[in-house]
């Protein structure tokens, strides 16, 4: 408990107050060593606009397309007003408190008596009248926050509300490497569908000029097979190509809260994917991931499960209240209600103590100790958990980086492989089917290279992602 009471009178009490409780100082952060150490937390650095990077204006118009109209932003954005609704609500009811009534009835003796003079005394009141009775009244209180209660659950109120408004953040985030995933991996596949529609087109020359030297008896019918298969093996491929656009593009769509069918996939560049990837810069882990929102989110929700176990100790202790009821004012006729004369005032505080409640008290208390420790268990393994995605996905950037390398090696050596065997051929020192060999191969290199530098741009989005944007 914290108290700072220098003066013995009830006023000095009530106005001084107490904050029972526990005072929230900050989450745990991680050090290099892994080891968790009370620190309080850093506001969050400004995200800028990391996609921006890769330099595509196209990509640029989705993304805000997608911020405007997307459900799930929308959904965060209501949840966040809900938060901040309930936090004025519970800091309106640390305020004085005002309310008016008034009431009307009437009363019909005669239905009970069947009427009559008023025992007979000639008084001129018959049990046959109505009694009209009219009254009104102001009400005024204001509950003295002596024990901090309710001061812990508006800062609790208010952690919930930056909770909100740490999930909007998020879903944001997520949303946008959901979009820049789908339009790079539409733009890579209409890349690698366009590579082989190339191929196709080559080798179906190929194929017709086997052909006519086979019927001109300058080649085998076992070069003119191979080389239709060669074709019709090229042509399989091209299916599932347009099948993962046409699935990627229903999914773009509904990311930028469009139906499935609106978005015509031919809008997307196949050279929107950059040969170069911007460097991203990596401080230290503990730094980095105070900028995720999911991990800002957890630790707002520690904040105010730390506040709930303060609102819980008030309970044992009593509530002081001041007011005020007044005028009050009654009588037969509604005119009556006016008369000055009538009213009433009534001032005074009042004090309610919850002495004996069954061991209810203890349980409510036990609850909130019980769900800030899950709170901060869950803020921890959030944490680890955002440490090993962002090792994860440096280590899987690092993978791709080497494959490309391997794979651009790769296909200088068979594109000098492809013009050495031409070279051969045309002299007549070689089979075409040696030609055919090493061009299928310097194609199936030419579509890995493109697919490596697709999936080195999805992990380089999903790094970002797991960094809490980019780092200058």
């Amino acid at each position: 408990m914290n108290c700072a009471l220098t003066f013995s009178p009830l006023f000095a009490l009530l106005l001084g107050g107490c904050t029972v409780g526990t005072n929230y100082e900050g989450p745990p952060t991680v050090s290099h060593s892994g080891k968790f150490a009370g620190a309080r937390s850093q506001a969050p650095a400004k995200v800028d606009s990391w996609w921006r990077q890769l330099g595509s204006r196209e990509l640029n118009r989705f993304v805000d397309q997608a911020m405007d109209n997307n459900p799930d932003v929308a959904i965060a954005a209501q949840r966040l007003r809900e938060a901040r609704a309930m936090r004025k609500q519970v800091a309106g009811a640390m305020l004085p408190q005002a309310g008016a009534n008034l009431s009307y009835s009437q009363l019909n003796p005669g239905s009970i008596t069947g009427g009559g003079d008023f025992g007979g005394l000639g008084t001129g009141f018959s049990f046959s009248d109505p009694i009209k009775y009219w009254s009104s009244g102001v009400d005024i209180s204001w509950e003295v926050d002596v024990f901090g209660g309710h001061r812990r659950e508006a800062r609790g109120a208010r952690a919930r509300e930056e909770a909100e408004q740490e999930a909007l953040h998020g879903v944001r985030q997520a949303l946008v490497a959901e979009v820049a995933e789908a339009y790079f991996t539409v733009a890579s596949l209409r890349q690698q569908l366009s590579t082989l529609d190339e191929q196709i087109s080559i080798q179906g020359r190929q194929t017709d000029d086997t052909r006519a030297k086979a019927e001109a008896g300058a080649s085998s019918q076992l070069d003119l097979s191979r080389a239709l298969a060669r074709l019709e093996a090229i042509r399989t491929e091209r299916p599932t190509l347009e099948s993962g656009i046409t699935a990627q593009v229903k999914r773009l769509a509904l990311l930028l809260g469009q139906r499935p069918d609106a978005l015509d996939g031919q809008r997307i560049a196949d050279n929107a994917v950059p040969d170069k990837l911007p460097m991203t810069r990596i401080g230290v882990p503990a730094e980095l991931i105070l900028r995720r929102p999911d991990l800002r989110q957890s630790e707002r929700e520690l904040a105010a499960a730390t506040e709930d176990i303060g609102v819980a100790m008030a309970r044992f202790y009593p509530r002081f209240t001041i007011g005020a009821t007044g005028p009050t004012s009654i009588g037969s006729e509604v005119g009556d209600l006016f008369d000055p004369a009538g009213y009433v005032w009534q001032f005074g505080p009042r004090v309610e103590w919850d002495l004996f409640k069954g061991g209810a008290n203890r349980a409510i208390l036990e609850q909130a100790d019980a769900r800030q420790k899950v709170a901060l268990l869950g803020y921890e393994k959030a944490v680890l958990n955002a440490i090993g995605e962002v090792e994860t996905e440096l280590s899987n950037l690092q993978a791709e980086t080497q494959r490309l390398a391997i794979v651009q090696r790769a296909r200088r050596a068979s594109s000098d492989a492809v013009r050495r065997v031409r070279e051969s051929y045309d002299a007549g020192a070689a089979p075409q089917i040696d030609v055919l060999v090493e061009e299928q191969a310097l194609r199936e290199i030419d579509l890995s290279e493109i697919r490596v530098k697709a999936q080195m741009l999805q992990v380089w989005i999903r790094l970002h992602k797991a960094l809490g944007g980019g780092w200058k």
